[in-house]
């Protein structure tokens, strides 16, 4: 799996998605309980040197400006209006992420660690 970025026909950048990671918080559900409740959604990716890190390393590698994302083995393409100091473009990532890798492996999370499935 796969997502090539690139700006016309210059690829720029390959990420390799390898975990969705369901973020959980813990909140007071009532008066007298306290419960886990979900927060945010994060994606951890290897780089091409298969180094691993998030999904938000893009807003430190490529520019403001406008991109076209390949999702492989699909080879869907969208478009990305990529701006650094936004959120909009990661959340859309994600979004691409989710919609065209199925089986990635997902998880639930809280304080940094894997809750228990009962998988």
């Amino acid at each position: 799996m796969s997502i090539l970025f690139f700006e016309g026909t210059t690829e720029l950048l390959i990420l390799h998605p390898k975990e969705f990671r369901r973020v959980y918080t813990l909140d007071k559900l009532d008066t007298d309980d306290w419960g886990l409740k979900y927060s945010h959604s994060d994606v951890v990716v290897h780089t091409e040197s298969g180094a691993p890190a998030m999904i938000e390393i893009v807003q430190g590698l490529l520019c403001n400006g406008n991109y076209t994302v390949k999702m492989m083995p699909t080879g869907a393409t969208f478009k990305l209006q990529h701006t650094q100091g936004g959120t909009e473009s990661t959340e859309w990532l994600k979004k691409l992420i989710f919609m065209n890798f199925p089986d990635l492996k997902t998880g639930d999370y809280y304080c940094n660690n894997k809750l228990r499935s009962n998988n």
